[in-house]
């Protein structure tokens, strides 16, 4: 999906309702327009009221004939030409039969083929795509695939900012040809549950990889998430990055693949999702729980049973997030009715994020709804602690849902993955073992007095063999605080072998700095601390140490910031380091950071800078393997006049893809660009659309060290929107040759149409190694600039005469005496080039991004 660019977005499903109109041509010709969900093959919900709608001419009265009963209802249609109504079902029987829509003037619409059975929508995200033939043993599941009253309904990927009411699919048996690109889980889970009713199954199913929580809500229900909000504002306007991928952008499966499915009629969801939303699962709690409610609210069945697949066990780099996120996944069950989790932590595999073994899916499925939704008296669900007991330096742990007894799997005497803390919660691995059918013995040599206890809360668990009889693995559970931020005091703290569990931001996690408190520490040693995971500051945070003393500071996970943080040295500003080093890490919220140096080693990691004020002396430098920084659009990092912008600087060479994306602004004094010369790929600066980058150095703005560009692949690109500046006079490139292996000059510059180079519009895109020259450019000033929250433009001063061209010349608004504001909504998205006439007759150049 990374080709539907999301300022096309609006474009693209303007196309894409064209097309369903295109494939619901025959019906507009007859006056009835059903949605694809109405068509032969289909499955209705059994033995209820099921909801059925559609389009008609306005006023027409529509008569609706079902064959099963022989009833007719009749509805009309609205003053918008909709109508709406519900018809009786009856009990499954595996009979075909035939629904007749007429409007009693010749307009006839005859569905066929019609089942009675289970309906069931399947959603979520890659894991309920992953096709049937990409799990374990596919081409003998394949013999056992003949089920033509096991019928999917495939919503294709569809993401759209607009709500959407209809979709291009159909109604589909199975086969051992077409079973292979089934989605898995939903296949297996029919299978098992054809098998046990004997009735058909109808699966509806809509999901698309790499899509977040948030996606598949509506705008109501992201109210409240600013970061979310932004997002789809941004999307709306076309100012996200290219490759930010669409399925991220908040509601946009819901209005493409969800809203066209509101309000048939089902018996219960199975959702496989959350992958995507493991870096915030503070969120993912609040977000999953508004997904069941308004889910439940929009398909009208309160009581609607939804089975949730935890997520299979995996070597995430976010190592607090993915358990965390497992954690809430099963304790929503434990607190909504009609809500039952799927265990699957042991069949997960640690180098993929989609496990092939997705057979145990299904089968697990199917157990939970036979217990949740069908009344069957089975095991549904693992071993669950019921009790503990602390005696000395054991812990007894009595369990619950056991069947027969606990099992241990492999036929060991020992059950893996338990851990130990006391009191510092610092875990340690345990032994574990049964002392009677319920109940498991566990204690550590490393912990004398436990406090704490854990059974695999962990990404991933290995040799998992912890089960109840039947089959089914024990439910990870946590007995340390369920992430609640814990308050930091005020005080003035030295040297860290001083610093106490839970009093200051390093030891422990989810810590929060509340407004009107100050936090200092101070060190006399070369040391490096450990930022917590999950830092919130609502009031300040100083650090600092001896002058010439290195401090660095790691951060593994996420800071917030309203508040202040300022990392330096005693008698000068801005001393210590702070560096990212492990996860996907990130500075957001609305207050300032001050420090030193800006780090990014570690390899494999994307890190996002998002708050308004980053006060950066030293450097902001890229070293690392396949890594990225990302400066949101809205934040401003100033540095000192020395100060340098870097990928790969010389004394730390990367030796991968590395690069830094400018969304907002960039004030520096130089730009270094570096890499490994064994390296094909090619690392990056990228000044983004809304970026800008200002660099201050007297001479060669963008250089290596010692004026050499080194590396086997480099690029510096200006986006359409991006502007670069640097002090004039000086020369924007400086490329020098060299016998060492290290440097070659073959750094790419581009400046594309609709970048602005120190103050010059590019109207063509301009490539090329060695130095870019600057032509087909013309003089823009900041005399105007486009609003996107109201499509109007804004001009800095009055002006007599305003003439607005597009880039090829053409003149698209004039105006004698313009206002200040300027309502513009009908420009179609690119750059335009603003002529502008002062009083005194002086004519300036400027330009805006729409």
């Amino acid at each position: 999906m990374k080709q539907f660019l999301l300022m096309k977005f609006y474009h693209h499903y303007l196309f894409v309702i064209t097309l369903i109109t295109i494939s619901s041509f025959s019906q507009l010709q007859a006056k009835i327009v059903l949605p694809a969900l109405f068509s032969s093959n289909m499955i209705l919900q059994q033995n209820t009221n099921a909801t059925i709608w559609g389009e008609a001419e306005i006023g027409q009265t529509i008569q609706i004939i079902t064959s099963w009963n022989n009833n007719t209802y009749s509805i009309t249609a609205d003053a918008n030409g909709k109508w709406r109504t519900k018809i009786a079902t009856i009990n499954a029987d595996n009979t075909p039969y035939s629904i007749e829509i007429n409007d009693n003037v010749g307009n006839v619409i005859t569905l066929n083929n019609v089942l009675m059975g289970e309906v069931w929508l399947c959603s979520g995200q890659s894991n309920m795509v992953i096709p049937v033939s990409s799990t374990n043993n596919s081409n003998i599941e394949a013999t056992d695939a003949d089920y033509p009253n096991i019928r999917f309904f495939r919503a294709p990927e569809n993401p759209s900012i607009v709500p959407m009411h209809d979709l291009v699919a159909s109604w589909e048996g199975t086969n051992s040809i077409s079973v292979l690109t089934r989605p898995a889980v939903a296949f297996f889970y029919a299978r098992n549950l054809y098998k046990h009713l004997k009735i058909p199954i109808g699966i509806v199913h809509a999901a698309m990889g790499s899509s977040t929580q948030e996606a598949w809500l509506s705008e109501e229900n992201i109210a409240g998430f600013a970061a979310d909000q932004k997002i789809l504002s941004d999307a709306r306007n076309g100012l996200l990055a290219a490759d930010f991928l669409p399925q991220k952008v908040p509601t946009v499966l819901y209005n493409g693949m969800f809203k066209p499915l509101v309000p048939y009629t089902i018996k219960g969801i199975c959702w496989y999702q959350g992958e995507a939303n493991t870096a915030n699962p503070d969120d993912y709690k609040i977000l999953l729980d508004r997904f069941v409610k308004s889910w439940r609210v929009e398909l009208e069945q309160p009581e609607l049973p939804i089975l949730i697949v935890q997520l299979s066990g995996y070597n995430s780099a976010n190592i607090t997030g993915w358990p965390l996120t497992q954690e809430i996944q099963y304790k929503i069950s434990e607190n909504t009715p009609n809500i039952a989790t799927v265990m699957t932590y042991d069949i997960g595999d640690s180098t993929n994020i989609h496990p092939r073994n997705k057979l145990d899916v299904g089968l697990r499925l199917c157990m939970a709804a036979m217990k949740t939704v069908y009344g069957v008296d089975v095991i549904a669900q693992g071993p669950v602690m019921e009790k503990l007991t602390i005696a000395g330096n054991k812990v007894q742990v009595l369990y619950k849902n056991t069947g027969t007894g606990i099992v241990i799997k492999d036929g060991t005497t020992q059950i893996n993955n338990f851990m130990l803390a006391s009191t510092d919660r610092v875990f340690y691995s345990a032994d574990a073992t049964l002392i009677n059918t319920q109940t498991v013995e566990v204690s550590s040599n490393n912990v004398i007095a436990p406090k704490f206890i854990r059974y695999a809360f962990s990404c991933f668990n290995p040799n998992v063999n912890f089960y109840n009889s039947a089959g089914i693995p024990a439910v990870p559970f946590r007995t340390d605080s369920a992430f609640v931020y814990k308050s930091v005091k005020s005080g003035d703290w030295k040297d860290p072998s001083t610093w106490e569990c839970g009093v200051v931001p390093t030891k422990d996690d989810n810590v929060i700095i509340s407004k009107g408190d100050t936090v200092r520490y101070f060190v006399s040693v070369a040391t490096s601390t450990n930022l917590c995971t999950n830092l919130i500051v609502e009031g300040t945070l100083q650090a600092s140490c001896s002058s010439n003393l290195v401090f660095n500071t790691y951060v593994f996970g996420s800071v917030v910031c309203n508040g202040k943080i300022e990392l330096g040295q005693t008698g000068s500003a801005l001393g210590m380091s702070l560096i990212f080093v492990k996860n996907t890490a990130s500075i957001t919220g609305k207050g300032s950071v001050s420090i030193r140096n800006l780090q990014l080693n570690a390899d494999n990691t994307d890190c996002l800078i998002d708050i308004p004020v980053l006060n950066c002396s030293r450097a902001i430098n890229v070293s690392a393997n396949t890594s990225k920084f990302t400066i949101q659009m809205g934040t401003v990092v100033t540095m000192l006049t020395t100060g340098v912008l870097s990928v790969a600087m010389i004394g730390g060479q990367g030796v991968g893809v590395n690069s830094i994306d400018v969304f907002g602004t960039v004030n520096c004094g130089t730009v270094l660009l570096c890499n490994n010369a064994t390296v094909t790929n090619k690392s990056a600066i990228n000044i983004k659309k809304g970026g800008t980058l200002n660099v201050s150095t007297a001479s060669t703005p963008v250089r290596a060290s010692d004026g050499l560009i080194g590396g086997s692949g480099l690029i510096f690109s200006v986006e359409n929107g991006g502007a670069f500046n640097w002090t004039k006079g000086s020369d924007p490139m400086k490329f020098t040759s060299s016998s060492n292996s290290i440097f070659d000059p073959k750094l790419e510059v581009a400046y594309y149409t609709g970048s602005v180079i120190n103050g010059l519009l590019m109207t063509s895109d301009q490539k090329g190694g060695s130095l870019t020259a600057i032509n087909h450019a013309i003089n823009v000033v900041d005399a105007a600039y486009y609003s996107p929250k109201d499509a109007s433009l804004r001009l800095t001063k009055n002006y007599t005469n305003i003439k607005i061209y597009n880039t090829l010349g053409r003149l698209v608004y004039s105006q004698n005496n313009p206002k200040e504001c300027i309502s513009i909504p009908h420009f179609t998205k690119g750059v335009y080039l603003i002529y502008l006439t002062d009083n005194s007759g002086k004519s300036v150049k400027s330009k805006v991004v729409v």
